[in-house]
């Protein structure tokens, strides 16, 4: 079956944001916390891949991800209520992915 292509688009978002942390981090190479997240930045990339190639696990990740990303911004929102536009804009994607991963062409997409 062919890739949906908003599962395209989120790939390719997994791939920016992978590789923007390792491009802003490696400036900073002697700070801990840099390298902590230059390691955590395979998994965007790593998860990238997995939905580019249609692999179950690369879905699950993504839904995974995505609720992980719902709850650090309500979290957030409610902590932290006047940068609300970035929080809100962070919610409304991580809604559309979670609901797209669930509609019926991209369930059927990474059936095998």
């Amino acid at each position: 079956m062919a890739r949906p292509v908003g599962i395209t688009i989120i790939a390719l978002l997994n791939w920016y944001v992978g590789f923007l942390i390792i491009y802003q981090k490696l400036s900073f190479i002697a700070d801990p916390s840099s390298l902590l997240m230059l390691l955590l930045s395979a998994f965007p990339i790593i998860v990238g891949w997995g939905l580019w190639h249609l692999k179950d696990w690369a879905w699950m990740m993504a839904l995974i991800f995505s609720i992980f990303s719902l709850t650090l911004g309500l979290v957030q929102l409610f902590l932290n209520p006047v940068h609300t536009t970035g929080t809100l804009i962070n919610l409304g994607i991580s809604v559309t992915i979670l609901f797209y991963l669930f509609s019926t062409p991209v369930k059927k997409a990474f059936q095998h």
